[in-house]
């Protein structure tokens, strides 16, 4: 296996995050484009619902937070597998955030504090798992947050073929670490703290709290390459290992 820290092949674009936004929004739609598939034409919320959205609340939106709802909002194939990104109708105002996504249990909300949204790519808070009163910083801007969003649900993809998750050895979590280059994300508080990622052209690693590994892969040797250092490093198995040659279509409602 390649060292992925030094080897930066391919198409791999994960490794750093454009400075300006458009670089960004461009790389967020060359990865859906490799992760979550979509043939329809209009991926993007129509600008008279954010509208609505603001007159409704008494606020104005983020620009970043405009354009990731223009270009790429109207996504449930990727926003809202798992958790659900709100449309413009549902975006609330809670204890001083404008909240915005919410985990599918309840637990965790996101958001972007009211003082914050005349900054053109604000920060992103999550509200503490451990007290639901409080917030914290889980993205230092909303841009990257989308790419973050967007990576932390690839294991959900319905075009994901190969995957596997399963408790982890230490060990393993030190083999992912240096065999494959982490991702250009802080140390997230969900879906546990600290959850990194790791990956390459044709898979992404998440890794919960150095107790749960997650792996999303494009091709059966890119999960067959994890599957072996994780089993060469003491871990006898997975709780799900998944193989499907055909991709699995999002049902749309």
């Amino acid at each position: 296996m390649d060292d992925g820290r030094t080897t930066r092949r391919g198409a791999v674009f994960l490794f750093d995050l454009p400075a300006s936004r458009d670089e960004r929004w461009a790389l967020l739609g060359r990865f859906l484009g490799r992760w979550f598939p979509d043939q329809r034409a209009n991926h993007g919320v129509d600008v008279a619902e954010l509208v609505l959205a603001e007159q409704r609340l008494g606020i104005s939106l983020p620009i970043a937070f405009r354009e990731w709802y223009e270009r790429y909002g109207a996504r449930p194939d990727v926003w809202s597998l798992q958790d659900t990104l709100w449309m413009p109708h549902d975006l609330r105002v809670e204890r001083g955030v404008l909240t915005f996504c919410i985990e599918n249990q309840g637990v965790v909300r996101w958001g972007i504090r009211l003082d914050e949204l005349a900054t053109e790519d604000p920060p992103v808070v999550i509200s503490d798992p451990a007290d639901g009163q409080a917030w914290l910083v889980e993205s230092l801007t909303t841009s990257a947050f989308a790419m973050q969003l967007a990576v932390l649900n690839a294991k959900w993809s319905g075009s994901a073929r190969y995957r596997a998750n399963g408790q982890g050895t230490d060990e393993a979590f030190g083999a992912i670490a240096r065999s494959y280059p982490r991702l250009p994300f802080p140390d997230l508080h969900w879906p546990s703290w600290p959850t990194h990622f790791f990956g390459g052209d044709d898979v992404i690693i998440e890794t919960n709290a150095e107790t749960w590994i997650w792996v999303t892969a494009r091709s059966q040797s890119a999960l067959a390459e994890v599957d072996a250092l994780v089993r060469k490093a003491g871990m006898d198995g997975w709780e799900a290992y998944e193989e499907s040659p055909e991709a699995r279509v999002p049902e749309w409602t």
